[in-house]
């Protein structure tokens, strides 16, 4: 699983909406949770974080035998994050 996987599951662990337009900016309820302030917890820059998101989508996106040849990359940055490492 890559960084921007998980990253994504920390997003919807926590509620947060990605994009613009996130919500109702009149709810009574205010959100603080960002991918901002999610990524300075981990130690991120945000645009690292947001472009780490969007090749998650396109990874979602690839036909299984693409996925499957992307697992087994022997590419140190493609296997540097894992689920220990969060």
């Amino acid at each position: 699983m890559s960084w921007g996987q998980l990253f994504k599951r920390l997003l919807e662990a926590k509620g947060v909406k990605r994009g613009r337009g996130k919500g109702n900016p009149h709810a009574s309820e205010s959100k603080t949770a960002t991918v901002a302030v999610l990524a300075e917890e981990l130690g991120v820059p945000q645009r690292t974080a947001e472009r780490r998101l969007r090749m998650a989508d396109d990874f979602e996106e690839l036909p299984a035998a693409e996925k499957q040849r992307a697992a087994e990359s022997s590419d140190p940055q493609a296997n540097a994050l894992t689920p220990e490492k969060i």
